[in-house]
């Protein structure tokens, strides 16, 4: 059988492991008995983590009442809405398919969508995500009513046109 080679990566290794339990085996026999105490622990430096699980349950108690709920904080931010819809194939009747809590109504005119919003549109802007074919927008907002808080949107649907489209708003808060 063939002798195993000495590197100086088994040399170093082992020296590191000498120095390594030749330090702990001196604190061990050279400290009397006790000598560690608070004042030679730093601070934060024995954590929950560190100690016994029944240690720790001898430091919690029960939970306190609960204190009363704080007032409501502002809206500072702008609110994003995402309207959902389908125009219709056939008929004039457009089907939303989320975000119809935001609207009063709809209605569907040939190659004209007007949407009535149960909210004021006046600090608000409007996106069409999806109303795009081959890089060239193939709609025109037409209209935006801020008192009855509508708008009119005109396109032109092709065949390829999406059967869903959206409306992005994003709406920010009133100046005071």
């Amino acid at each position: 059988m063939r002798r195993p080679k000495l590197t100086y990566a088994n040399v170093i290794s082992s020296i590191a492991l000498f120095i390594a339990l030749g330090g702990v085996s001196y604190a061990a026999t050279a400290l009397p008995a006790n000598s560690v105490g608070t004042p030679q622990i730093k601070d934060k430096a024995v954590t929950g983590a560190k100690l016994d699980p029944s240690v720790v349950s001898l430091f919690k108690g029960q939970t306190g009442a609960t204190g009363p709920q704080g007032p409501k904080g502002e809206t500072t931010g702008p609110q994003v809405r995402m309207i959902v819809w389908k125009p219709p194939r056939v008929g004039n009747q457009i089907a939303v398919l989320s975000g119809s809590s935001y609207l009063e109504g709809v209605a569907y005119l040939p190659n004209t969508a007007e949407f009535d919003f149960k909210a004021s549109i006046a600090n608000c802007d409007f996106e069409f995500p999806n109303w795009s074919a081959a890089g060239s927008p193939i709609t025109q907002v037409t209209g935006f009513d801020l008192v009855e808080n509508k708008v009119t949107v005109s396109a032109q649907f092709p065949n390829n046109f999406p059967a869903v489209s959206a409306i992005k708003e994003t709406c920010w808060p009133a100046p005071a």
